[in-house]
């Protein structure tokens, strides 16, 4: 039987819309690494070609993901089981 989820996530592929759950882990993620507090004020603006672009409400956080973005990036392939994401630009 499948879960809610994996439902969610044929219907968004089926319907061309991958990205929607693709953000959705990744923000999940985003919590394991950076904690609750810090990810809350992290939005996910858009994923291309590779690049993760990241709004941030505090400037501290932004400039703290983009001295650690190679460790963030390996993190986040590693939770997702494969290279999606090639860089992180942060706002």
């Amino acid at each position: 039987m499948k879960t809610i989820f994996e439902t969610l996530e044929n219907i968004f592929h089926d319907i061309g819309k991958d990205e929607i759950i693709l953000k959705s882990k990744i923000q999940e993620i985003l919590k394991e690494i950076l904690g609750e507090n810090i990810s809350e004020g992290i939005k996910i603006r858009s994923i291309k070609n590779g690049k993760l672009s990241l709004k941030s409400t505090n400037s501290l956080w932004a400039f703290e993901i983009s001295i650690n973005k190679q460790n963030i990036i390996k993190k986040i392939n590693e939770k997702l089981g494969k290279d999606i994401i090639s860089d992180i630009i942060s706002r």
